[in-house]
């Protein structure tokens, strides 16, 4: 089901991405705006969807997939309702912000998820494939939906139609069972091998999150002790510090994400850096 769940992820963001484009021939006249106007409209959603970038990464690091996606698909439908309602241009805007919250959150949990759900894990690269054709439909039939019922039912139906398709796998959002990052115990488990061999070497541990008992007790089984420092969360000025004191950096990402900024950072010291 998780599969089902990550797919229609991927629609529905292209559907958020379609909405305010398919609606705009009676939702301008509704509001009484004009292109100018809409096209703020449009810059307040992308704004929106940049800013969201920034934060629901590290928030589905913290939380897991199951808040983010199913908050994605309740908040961009939700927010498709109000828009429908809305009868002026300041009443559209709120809701034109928060949907793109709503769309980030599916993105980020449709491109964390898809990788390890699909195929078994072993074919990222088909299971991208698959994210552009499920954006690409969901970009495709939001307009033909849209256009189709205009000319069947009011505006207000027919954008509530829209909000139904996109609040409604929220229910097999919640249901699906998703899968558990395991990055840092490799970490642990890799660590422990070169002690083996390189009894003085220390390992430095730096973030917190849900995952961090855990791995205290499996860096405690291990018998790593004293060697394995779990430093808690790092202002980002002291990092590159941190960097510096370093042999080697490794990026035990907990999910597939798309680009590692910790690489970025520690690239340039000339250290090596490893990705497990």
């Amino acid at each position: 089901m998780v599969q089902i769940v990550a797919l229609l992820c991927v629609f529905g963001l292209g559907t958020c991405m379609a909405l305010l484009g398919s609606i705009s021939v009676k939702l301008m006249p509704r509001l009484k705006i004009d292109q100018g106007k809409f096209g703020a409209l449009v810059s307040t959603f992308m704004l929106a969807c940049l800013a969201a970038s920034m934060i629901v990464g590290i928030i589905i690091d913290v939380v897991g997939y199951k808040p983010v996606a199913v908050s994605g698909f309740i908040l961009s439908g939700l927010c498709t309702f109000w828009i429908a309602r809305g009868r002026t241009y300041a009443s559209v805007l709120v809701p034109c912000v928060l949907l793109g919250f709503g769309a980030i959150a599916l993105n980020t949990a449709s491109a964390t998820l898809l990788p390890a759900v699909l195929f078994r894990g072993e074919n990222p690269a088909a299971a991208l494939n698959l994210v552009t054709v499920f954006f690409g439909l969901g970009v495709l039939l939001t307009p033909l939906i849209v256009s189709f019922l205009f000319q069947k039912v009011s505006y207000e139906k027919a954008v509530s139609v829209v909000a139904l398709i996109l609040l409604a796998p929220f229910v097999l959002a919640i249901l699906a069972t998703y899968p558990a990052g395991e990055a840092g115990f490799v970490v642990t488990d890799a660590f422990a091998l070169l002690r083996a061999r390189c009894p003085e070497a220390r390992l430095l541990i730096a973030g917190d999150g849900k995952e961090r008992d855990a791995l205290e007790e499996q860096a405690a089984r291990l018998g790593l002790g004293a060697s394995a420092a779990f430093l808690g969360w790092v202002v980002p000025e002291e990092v590159p510090a941190l960097m510096n004191q370093a042999t080697a950096v490794v990026m035990p990402s907990c999910y597939r994400e798309p680009f590692g900024l910790v690489a970025v950072q520690d690239v340039h010291r000339d250290h090596l850096v490893g990705t497990v």
